[in-house]
């Protein structure tokens, strides 16, 4: 017993060192550490992409819909102005064919 004594003043102090130093790697506190990381971590990687990637795409939906309103309110305004520019047109050519008839 006496030749293996020196096993004990290994040993012991190996484990009391490596159970107290601060990674702890036994025990189930580091067991539920490493699944309460990993649960956080698949929470931030699944519900809130999802969320942030609804909330982004409802955000550029808006946007889009938004600039369409705009170039639909720009088209309307164009073809007013078209109408009117036709009119006035129409009415130059109705004046000088009627002075023309006039002068002819």
């Amino acid at each position: 017993m006496d030749s293996h004594g020196w096993v004990f003043w290994v040993v012991i102090p190996f484990f009391f060192f490596a159970f107290f130093r601060g990674g702890r790697r036994w025990g189930n506190s580091s067991v539920r550490r490493k699944m309460k990381r990993r649960m956080q971590q698949h929470i931030r990687a699944g519900v809130g992409s999802d969320t942030d990637l609804d909330y982004k795409q409802d955000e550029e939906l808006a946007e889009h819909r938004h600039y369409i309103d705009e170039l639909e309110k720009r088209v309307a305004e164009l073809e007013n102005r078209l109408d009117f520019t036709e009119r006035l047109l129409a009415g130059r050519r109705e004046s000088v064919a009627e002075g023309s008839q006039e002068l002819g």
